[in-house]
């Protein structure tokens, strides 16, 4: 096999070390191992910058900048496409006919000056993107940013529906998704998340320590972060680390009294698999059903006992590798009791049976293969 794809990516997918860029890196690996040719289109923003490692990985990579202008919010187009728009990439993608896979809704902006009868496109859909910043606007407790975010949620609700017209191959992240895509678009087929992991490595015996981790600068993953700080993890005298990218000053004062309580902001990703060894729990909150969440697929192949909330697994098929608790009581009272469990071999086997088979890189690399026949 040896044919081309283009792959638009809505950030520069390495370092690989949050949940969206984790898919994206991925799949471009297990894509290239299958010996497709893959044409990288980037955008560019933050402190995230061109990487040897995706060149290496790709027979092109292009990087394109964000524009991030304040007025863009005012636009009827959803802010997370408009500002992915550049005249080079659509240039460059109507230079041959390869097929395209579009990043998300946030990279569809030039779909409808794309189609034509010998292209094919598709567009993973990492969240149902209407609902997720619906959700973010009930989480978010600064007005302004509720504002933006409802008001983002019905712009994305509307960009939804014109996308589907347009007849791509959607790629659902997540059974929830794939359910709701299917009854409205039935070119839907369910992908799961690309992850990186061949084998499930959780180390055996007794680990130290409880860890939350996630996207810290994400308000779902604040909220839960400051929710276990004050319901949770101040009620105990167990160690507890809260790691991730960019916490809010916000967080570091909450944690700051409780000498239980450290934050590592920004860990690398050997710094980030070391706590993740190191813990013998890691705990796990969403306050939204959205997706499938990579942090808890991270947490079950590498470390050892995961306690989560419903939302987190909710028609997943990973609950039965996990333990569920919901109020703060049931929390501590799971901390407490998983504290004093071993990591065995027997929990190890039955979380390489279920994910080993399901959640398998290659495959999925081999569905899309088929999906778009190259």
């Amino acid at each position: 096999m040896n044919s081309f794809l283009h792959i638009i990516s809505f950030d520069i997918p390495f370092p690989a070390n949050y949940g969206g860029v984790i898919d994206v890196f991925y799949k471009i690996k297990a894509l290239q191992a299958q010996n497709i040719k893959i044409i990288l289109h980037n955008f560019q923003y933050g402190d995230r910058i061109p990487n040897i490692i995706l060149e290496k990985l790709c027979t092109r990579v292009y990087y394109y900048p964000r524009d991030v202008f304040f007025w863009k919010i005012l636009s009827a187009q959803p802010f997370i496409v408009n500002t992915r728009a550049h005249p080079d990439l659509l240039k460059r993608l109507k230079e041959d006919n390869y097929p395209i896979l579009f990043e998300g809704l946030h990279t569809c902006f030039y779909l409808n000056k794309l189609l034509n009868c010998d292209r094919q496109y598709m567009v993973r859909m990492h969240n149902i993107e209407w609902q997720y910043y619906q959700n973010l606007a009930h989480l978010e407790p600064k007005w302004w940013k509720q504002l933006f975010f409802k008001w983002e949620s019905i712009k994305l609700q509307s960009f939804e529906k014109k996308v589907l017209k347009q007849n791509p191959t959607l790629l659902a992240i997540a059974p929830n998704d794939f359910n709701y895509f299917k009854k409205i678009h039935p070119n839907t087929h369910l992908i799961l998340p690309f992850h990186g992991h061949h084998t499930v490595n959780a180390p055996i015996g007794m680990g130290h320590g409880a860890l939350f981790h996630g996207k810290l600068s994400v308000s779902d993953n604040e909220q839960a972060a400051l929710f276990l700080i004050e319901k949770v993890f101040a009620h105990s005298d167990m160690p507890f680390t809260i790691a991730g990218l960019n916490p809010s000053k916000l967080l570091i004062i909450k944690a700051k009294p409780f000498k239980n309580i450290q934050i590592i902001a920004n860990p690398d990703d050997e710094l980030m698999d070391e706590l993740i060894q190191k813990s013998h729990i890691q705990i796990l909150l969403s306050f939204q059903i959205a997706g499938l969440k990579l942090k808890l697929l991270n947490a079950l192949y590498s470390g050892r006992h995961c306690i989560v909330n419903t939302p987190m697994v909710q028609q997943t098929g990973l609950d039965s590798l996990c333990h569920v608790a919901d109020t703060p009581e049931q929390m501590l009272q799971m901390l407490h009791q998983v504290a004093q469990i071993p990591f065995s071999t027997t929990i190890l086997e039955k979380r390489r049976i279920i994910l080993e088979n399901i959640f398998s890189d290659e495959l999925n690399a081999l569905q899309i293969i088929n999906l778009i026949n190259i």
